[in-house]
């Protein structure tokens, strides 16, 4: 037969659990019906735990009235509040800001205080062989081709108008 629990265990337990010996754990729950049937203490704690788990069945059992004006305002809470409405809806506007900012600095930097070549230094290899065939469209089609590849490298003079 097992041993019916202390005074004080039996409380503690009762303020855990409740009066209600069913949410007892299972192992401590025989000791404690035990203790009940031999002690008139522990029946007054429990009949006192029994009412206060009474007491709160039943304030869990209200409902709160509020009266209609109040539910009302209640109720348009969330359509009174304006809500702002961001130009940047991803976060902080600072950290793309600068960071295309830092971008635009060494795109300059790099600009500015890279070595310039001048076009006049650049030579070009450009095959200049004439084909075998006797169209003119292949001709005139390489003559365009180094025409542009002049004016590519800077020279501008048959283009320019000497006032």
């Amino acid at each position: 037969m097992t041993e019916p629990l202390s005074l004080d265990r039996f409380q503690r337990l009762l303020a855990a659990y409740g009066a209600r010996r069913e949410l007892w754990p299972a192992a401590e729950r025989e000791a404690a019906e035990l203790l009940l049937e031999r002690s008139s203490e522990a029946r007054a704690l429990a009949a006192k735990e029994d009412g206060l788990d009474s007491e709160l069945a039943a304030l869990s059992a209200l409902e709160p009235e509020l009266s209609p004006g109040l539910s009302r305002r209640l109720a348009e809470i969330p359509l009174r509040q304006t809500r702002k409405r961001a130009l940047w809806p991803f976060g902080r506007v600072w950290i793309p800001a600068v960071a295309w900012a830092a971008a635009a600095v060494f795109g300059l930097a790099v600009g500015n205080f890279a070595p310039n070549d001048d076009a006049s230094d650049v030579t070009v290899a450009v095959d200049a062989a004439q084909p075998d065939s006797d169209e003119g469209d292949a001709t005139d089609a390489t003559a365009l081709d180094d025409d542009m590849t002049e004016l590519a490298l800077g020279s501008l003079d048959e283009f320019e108008e000497t006032p």
